[in-house]
């Protein structure tokens, strides 16, 4: 949150929310949404952030999920359980003060994995990490898509 004591109503926050989309491997069918929630900046990923924000060069660059259920804590430095690390394949701005930030696991991979978490990374960073609930049983009949959704917000 970024705080301005002179005019509280210009106040800025900082909203992460992670989506988990499905459908049958193949399929053009839309995607169902299965799992969205809210997710947890590790304090690796306020100081990156900070830094972008002063002009360093900083990128996510992948996410990973897992089979862990701890509760995300700030000071984490990884997934639970690691199972599998997907390329960032889609990077959008759905709206003026939104970023997506997108990972496609395709019929092929992840399977035999009950999904329960996922984290976004720079190179072997993780920067945030959010619990998927219910948990994706990945299978080669489904394909997921992982979205990070970046959105900054006036705080009233």
């Amino acid at each position: 949150m970024i705080v301005n004591h002179e005019n509280p109503k210009e106040d800025i926050g900082l909203r992460i929310n992670v989506s988990v989309m499905v459908r049958a491997a193949g399929s053009e069918d839309a995607w169902e949404v299965v799992s969205e929630t809210h997710n947890r900046i590790t304090t690796v990923g306020i100081t990156a952030l900070t830094k972008m924000l002063a002009g360093n060069q900083w990128r996510a660059t992948h996410i990973h999920v897992g089979t862990g259920n701890s509760t995300p804590i700030v000071s984490q430095t990884g997934l639970d359980t690691d199972v599998f690390t997907a390329a960032l394949d889609r990077r959008t701005h759905p709206a003026a003060d939104e970023l997506a930030l997108s990972a496609l696991i395709t019929n092929t991979e992840a399977n035999g994995n009950t999904l329960t978490e996922a984290g976004l990374y720079v190179d072997t960073t993780m920067i945030s990490r959010a619990l998927i609930f219910p948990g994706i049983v990945k299978t080669g009949a489904v394909e997921a898509t992982i979205q990070f959704k970046y959105k900054l917000a006036e705080l009233i």
